[in-house]
């Protein structure tokens, strides 16, 4: 029998849109310059090959929560009192005595405090390792105090002979009392292997304090839930200096700090899932010395936002998403992957779509999406792709490398589509899907999987591998000093997709995206800069019995306040048919 290699290149797929290609050929233009903004469950900054850009740059930029599930009010404040032992102690809003962290510069000897319960940063899959394994432990100690209680009472039986289980059958008073006395020791016993044996982690709660240290807001966690705070880390805002610790060690839970409002609030960011993670290692993600496991756009900077509420199991909100949008355009990201979805009955407008298409037509952001996994039927594009043109929907493809390397498939198409990728049209009238990139992917996960990568598949790991694909194009125009507008990006994007036989549009969408092709189209339509027009078409929504005047509009805006990115002329660059 013969052996052959591993089909390495269906790992993390790069081969089929020819980005590993483009970037072997032009190494400085592998996603340098270029920050993507990451909406999802959000990401830990300490997974494997999320720590450096190829060029050396620290690989995540910022990360917000944009849910609120990790907010603590600092509403009450104390002066601490440094005791005899050199140490600085106050009382937390728990009621434990804090010994602080004597490296603290605290200025005004003001702390605000407040408190946080450990259950609500943790993602529901290591809810359920950690309070497993807590009860685990727990079971042990507590059956040991029930066993200790039975053997007290088995040996005083055995020394007085006495077997009646009711004190009132003991003639002896005085043995009754001892008989009494071991009974209610061994009742408390049991009551206590109760309580014990449960997981400490669904009752604990933990003390935060925050104060300033003369040049910026610091914060830190009790992770010991002991109070001893002597060896915490006080951290700045994320994105002032980029710091972050672990929780505790059973969890192996990454968290970083935000302080707002003048320690008016603190928000501790945890992750609320692997997703996130794992979709940043496919758009982004850099490993040294492993090349093979880079993600499309290794030299890409990210900023993390995290909209998957960890109240809610990861789940988006309006208002998670609002903020979300605002934190990408403060950040000046070039790009989104919001690889997050879900059915809608019929696409409408909302302050949401209106957000996204603002960021995208006068912010020059591109919002990459994924179509869904609702497929193979019609029309099952989500939301938000099926809602606004500003979104890219993307497909998700599969090839005969990703077939042998993620299913262990002897045998596959040359490149096909998964069954579960949703189609279009959308029922706006739209094509719904955009075009396709490689579906899955084994990429980074967070630490607390206490596993370095993971294989998972979906639109969801198409948009990142798609974003990653447009974050290279965007490299290289940034380094040519070409012009582009998001509008002009995507006309190169669809009309350079490759078509795959046997495929039909409302699944394919324009093709099988082609970074090579896409950069050439590029640079062709850059050398004429064209107004930017932008035009809502829509479907009519006439039903029996509606008025005549129901049916949908057409609405057209010249976007003359869209500027071009890029360090090229002023003026979106067209691009050519």
């Amino acid at each position: 029998m013969s052996l052959t290699a591993f089909p390495e290149a269906g790992i993390m797929p790069r081969d089929d849109t020819e980005a590993s290609r483009f970037v072997s050929e032009h190494p400085e233009w592998d996603g340098r310059g270029v920050t993507i903004a990451v909406l999802d469950t959000g990401v830990d900054p300490a997974a494997v090959g999320l720590q450096t850009t190829s060029d050396g740059r620290p690989k995540v930029v910022d990360i917000v929560d944009a849910t609120g599930s990790g907010d603590v009010a600092m509403s009450a404040s104390a002066r601490a009192v440094a005791g005899e032992d050199g140490l600085v102690r106050l009382q937390g809003r728990t009621g434990r005595t804090l010994a602080l962290n004597p490296e603290w510069k605290n200025p005004s000897g003001e702390w605000r405090l407040g408190v946080k319960p450990v259950i609500e940063l943790y993602a529901g899959q290591l809810k359920g390792r950690v309070t497993a394994q807590e009860r685990e432990d727990a079971a042990a100690a507590s059956k040991a105090i029930v066993v200790e209680a039975d053997a007290c009472l088995a040996a005083w039986r055995a020394a007085t002979g006495e077997a009646a289980a009711d004190p009132k059958g003991v003639a002896d008073v005085a043995l009754r009392r001892e008989l009494e006395e071991l009974l209610a020791a061994q009742a408390a016993a049991k009551a206590a292997a109760a309580v014990l044996g449960k997981a400490k982690s669904e009752t604990d709660v933990i003390d935060v304090v925050a104060w300033n240290d003369g040049s910026t807001w610091r914060a830190a966690i009790d992770s010991s839930r002991t109070g001893d705070m002597r060896s915490a880390p006080g951290l700045a805002s994320f994105k002032e200096e980029r710091q972050y610790a672990t929780l505790d060690r059973t969890s192996q839970l990454s968290y970083c700090l935000n302080v707002y409002d003048d320690g008016a609030i603190v928000s501790i960011v945890c992750d609320a899932g692997s997703h996130g993670s794992h979709v940043a290692g496919i758009a982004a993600g850099h490993h040294p010395g492993s090349p093979e496991r880079n993600g499309v756009a290794p030299g890409a900077q990210i900023v993390v936002v995290k909209i998957g509420d960890s109240r809610l199991g990861s789940m988006e909100t309006m208002q998670g998403l609002m903020r979300g949008v605002r934190a990408v355009v403060s950040n000046k990201c070039d790009l989104i992957n919001l690889s997050y979805g879900e059915p809608t009955a019929w696409p409408g407008s909302s302050r949401l779509i209106e957000q996204i298409q603002n960021a995208v037509g006068t912010r020059g952001v591109m919002f990459i999406t994924s179509a869904g996994n609702a497929g193979p039927a019609l029309s099952t594009v989500g939301a938000p792709a099926a809602c606004s043109s500003a979104c890219v929907a993307i497909g998700a493809s599969v090839s005969s490398s990703m077939a042998k390397a993620g299913y262990g498939a002897r045998r596959g198409p040359d490149q096909t589509l998964y069954s579960w990728s949703s189609r279009g049209p959308v029922m706006n009238g739209s094509l719904g899907v955009s075009v396709c990139a490689p579906g899955g992917a084994l990429a980074s996960v967070p630490v607390w999987n206490l596993s370095k990568a993971m294989h998972m598949n979906g639109t969801s790991m198409a948009s990142p591998n798609a974003c990653g694909c447009v974050a290279l194009v965007l490299s290289a125009a940034k380094a040519c000093g070409v012009a582009y507008t998001p509008h002009s990006i995507r006309r190169c994007l669809e009309n350079a997709a490759s078509h795959v036989e046997g495929l039909s549009v409302w699944g394919l969408g324009r093709g099988l995206l082609n970074v090579r092709r896409t950069w050439e189209m590029v640079l062709r339509g850059a050398e004429r800069a064209t107004a930017e027009l932008q035009a809502q078409v829509e479907a009519a929504r006439r039903h029996s019995g509606d008025e005549a005047g129901s049916s949908g509009a057409a609405v057209a805006d010249a976007m003359g306040g869209a500027s071009a990115r890029g360090s090229g002329a002023a003026g979106a660059a067209g691009a050519a048919g």
